[in-house]
């Protein structure tokens, strides 16, 4: 579009690039980071400007030092009337999709199932730690690895209304993969999910570096998770034979639950019954869809739970008696404070401490993280609120358990 084709800009738009730092005869000045005009209304989702920047010739395919462009932002901030708006234009010739080059043979397989295929679904499952470890430091290791876990629950979630089956791998070779994925050191692999058929056809390595995009507008480097991130990723964990879980769920419940999971912040001290909380100790019990495996033992502190003692239980296993209400409470630090001053640990119907002798700490965690996120869909099925608690005295905890084995989950359920 020729300068003479262009639309005069309105006094508004013109006022709001001023005010932007933008000079107003020329759309398509890079600011900071290299944005456009276009790029900074668009993240902002100020439709108005962006319409007539647009129709005014600005470049939508412009991309900002980090090789983002307008239709990027959108997606960023869920700018969903953006969205439209630079897909009618043509935005990047097809609908920002840029063929980077042919796979033709190419694929993740290689990196994951040496020569193996797969007909079907390859999920990759990634962290990007300084979203965490910014506030969290250190222990932001722990809270990445218990994240994966519960995103690779919704995707076992996820399947299961589709009736189809999944599986989940853990040793693989993360750090190649990270390496041709261009993550630098920003975002790591930690595992993956597998659905389809499995075909005997090898599949070659990525040629070329995918661009990356970081996950983050800033970072600061963390050396110790990233040392601890490279040690964990060549451990080889514990093998077993892949078991898939058999659940008996109404589906169109279950979905609603998924909708609807939240993590509940107070309990009113009210019991849950006996039959509830066996049930979800059963579906906890149902096998793991992983040949890379680390077994997971899991304590209960029952506090209010009806016909059952209150006590310290190993499965349904009744270890020792008595009221933790109170220990339990300052065990998780207290961490969960309401608005009105009420420790939801002590104030729960059970506190659930996920415990393991581990080989490989990664898949550890996220087995923890997993079998959270079921925790979570079990109790809310049966309209039983849950939260997870990552900090904790873990000594501490080890005492009251009666265990030398690591803590790596705490959970709460009540009502």
């Amino acid at each position: 579009m020729s300068q003479l084709e262009r639309q005069s800009l309105s006094a508004a738009t013109t006022q709001w690039l001023i005010a932007k730092g933008y000079n107003p005869g020329d759309l398509n000045q890079p600011g900071e980071n290299g944005d456009t005009a276009l790029m900074k209304a668009t993240r902002e989702g100020v439709y108005a400007v962006v319409k007539e920047l647009i129709d005014a010739g600005a470049d939508v395919n412009a991309r900002n030092s980090d090789l983002n462009n307008a239709l990027w932002f959108a997606c960023f901030g869920n700018h969903y009337d953006l969205i439209n708006l630079l897909l009618a234009v043509n935005i990047v010739e097809n609908n920002s999709l840029t063929l980077i080059y042919e796979l033709i043979d190419d694929g993740l397989e290689s990196y994951i199932i040496p020569g193996k295929s797969i007909n079907g679904f390859i999920f990759l499952i990634s962290c990007v730690y300084y979203r965490s470890s910014w506030k969290y430091q250190n222990r932001s290791m722990r809270y990445c690895l218990l994240d994966s876990g519960h995103h690779l629950g919704a995707v076992s979630a996820s399947a299961f209304l589709h009736n189809k089956d999944i599986q989940l791998i853990f040793d693989f070779d993360k750090l190649a993969l990270n390496s041709d994925l261009g993550f630098e050191n920003k975002e790591f692999i930690t595992a993956c999910a597998v659905s389809g058929e499995v075909q005997d056809k090898k599949i070659r390595c990525l040629r070329l570096k995918v661009p990356f995009v970081c996950g983050t507008d800033y970072f600061e480097p963390n050396q110790f998770i990233e040392d601890a991130y490279q040690a964990t990723a060549v451990e080889k964990s514990r093998q077993q034979k892949l078991e898939y879980p058999q659940f008996d769920l109404d589906k169109d419940k279950f979905y609603q639950t998924i909708w609807n999971r939240r993590s509940i912040r107070r309990f009113r001290k009210e019991p849950i019954s006996q039959e509830d909380y066996l049930y979800i100790v059963q579906q906890l019990q149902q096998p793991i869809p992983t040949e890379n495996y680390e077994q997971i033992e899991i304590y209960s502190v029952v506090h209010r739970v009806e016909g059952m003692t209150p006590g310290l239980y190993k499965g349904t296993y009744l270890v020792k008696t008595g009221n933790f209400n109170e220990k339990t409470g300052y065990l998780c630090i207290n961490q969960a404070m309401s608005t009105t001053g009420c420790a939801y640990a002590k104030d729960s119907a059970v506190t659930l401490f996920f415990v393991s002798d581990y080989l490989n700490y990664q898949t550890a965690m996220q087995i923890a993280g997993f079998l959270g996120q079921r925790l979570y869909l079990a109790s809310n099925y049966l309209g039983i609120q849950c939260s997870g608690i990552g900090a904790y005295y873990d000594d501490e905890t080890k005492e009251l358990l009666e265990t030398n084995k690591d803590v790596l989950y705490g959970m709460v359920i009540g009502i």
